[in-house]
């Protein structure tokens, strides 16, 4: 299958989505809106702010703790879910506690740099999964075509890109695909919300442009839906399921992703899952594993994933430029938008944004009753 027209099209979609930020018109969506004064004088300012913090404390696999803007309500102000307006402070952080992912510039800036990186290994993951002939690890060889994803923790859909390549995959290679069911949880509505929109400007320009990529045959196969709330997933069918959680655990949330995580497998008993960390936080994956004591499930060596997309996205680093120079140009900055740290940006953001991940902790397990590799 030829990728590059779909590194193209994922470069160009997120490019597109993100100038829409960086133009600062994702301050003027929100609902409710913010007044128009507030939103020039601090909305935008402080989702900048925020963003770039939230990228500090990812690169090394910390979730940032925006307690310490407690005394800056006007940074989070721009996001404050209906109901909570208030005590937008108290509302957000102890009703939310996942709110980190809900902000706009959280959202916005995660998109640009993790994003490809989480599409590339997701994607990579699936492909070494079937050529190293891990049982259970091709989920299209089973239940005669027809497939159930469950993606816990989706972010911005990174794993419903992985799952339409792979079934493009399974299509070039001749087999015959009857149904991809693709239900990804996530509480971070607004992270969900740009992985959307990412998603449907990816799939119209590989539409409009490769139509005979087999990638639109997997597209029109494709029935997906997103949730909010757990109990929002539907109820197991006769399709293979596979469940992942990529990246969906943290220190601070390994307690609830686990109980999450073990009512999933209690409802879907999937045939595969697949679940990573931070590599250096390698213990979360046992801490919080929902398969520990379960008799049906076996562990399997997880392969290294060896990544499909190589290089620079040149669209969205140029977007991303774009924004560098006016964080580091004084004189286009709104007034409080000293508290940027410009060495970050001047010596993290102004690099090529390319496909490449760290390497980080893979654990893998399969139903023991799928005794043979069907790929």
């Amino acid at each position: 299958m030829d990728i590059q027209p779909i590194r193209n099209a994922i470069d160009i979609a997120i490019a597109t989505e993100f100038g829409v930020y960086v133009r600062g018109h994702a301050i003027f969506r929100r609902k409710p809106p913010v007044p128009l004064d507030y939103q020039r004088r601090v909305g935008y300012v402080g989702d900048v702010e925020v963003g770039l913090r939230f990228l500090e404390g990812l690169s090394i696999g910390v979730l940032p703790d925006l307690r310490r803007w407690r005394g800056k309500p006007q940074l989070i102000a721009s996001h404050v879910e209906k109901g909570d307006d208030e005590n937008p402070e108290r509302g957000w952080f102890r009703r939310r506690p996942f709110s980190v992912w809900n902000h706009t510039g959280v959202a916005s800036f995660y998109s640009v740099w993790h994003h490809p990186k989480q599409v590339n290994f997701a994607y990579s993951a699936l492909r070494a999964l079937r050529e190293h002939k891990v049982k259970g690890g091709d989920i299209f060889g089973i239940a005669n075509g027809r497939a159930h994803f469950v993606d816990f923790g989706c972010g911005a859909l990174a794993m419903q890109f992985a799952v339409a390549m792979a079934a493009a995959d399974s299509i070039s290679r001749g087999r015959e695909l009857r149904e991809i069911r693709i239900d990804s949880y996530d509480p971070s509505r607004e992270m969900v919300r740009i992985g959307q929109y990412i998603w449907i400007k990816f799939v119209r320009l590989m539409k409009l442009h490769y139509p005979k990529h087999p990638i639109c045959e997997a597209f029109d196969l494709i029935q997906w839906k997103t949730h909010a709330e757990l109990d929002t997933l539907p109820e197991a069918t006769d399709a293979a399921c596979f469940l992942s959680a990529i990246h969906a655990v943290y220190e601070t949330t390994k307690i609830r992703v686990k109980d999450d995580l073990e009512s999933l497998v209690s409802k879907y008993a999937p045939v595969g899952f697949l679940f990573t960390a931070d590599a250096t936080r390698r213990n979360l994956l046992s801490d919080a594993s929902p398969i520990a004591g379960r008799a049906r499930y076996a562990k399997v060596s997880a392969p290294i994933p060896k990544a499909r997309f190589a290089g620079e996205l040149g669209a969205l680093t140029k977007r991303m430029r774009s924004l560098c120079d006016r964080l580091l140009n004084e004189r286009e900055l709104p007034p409080g938008m000293g508290g940027v740290d410009r060495e970050f940006v001047r010596n993290s953001l102004y690099k090529p944004i390319t496909w490449q991940y760290p390497n980080p902790a893979i654990a893998f397990y399969r139903r023991k009753d799928i005794s043979e590799f069907t790929g």
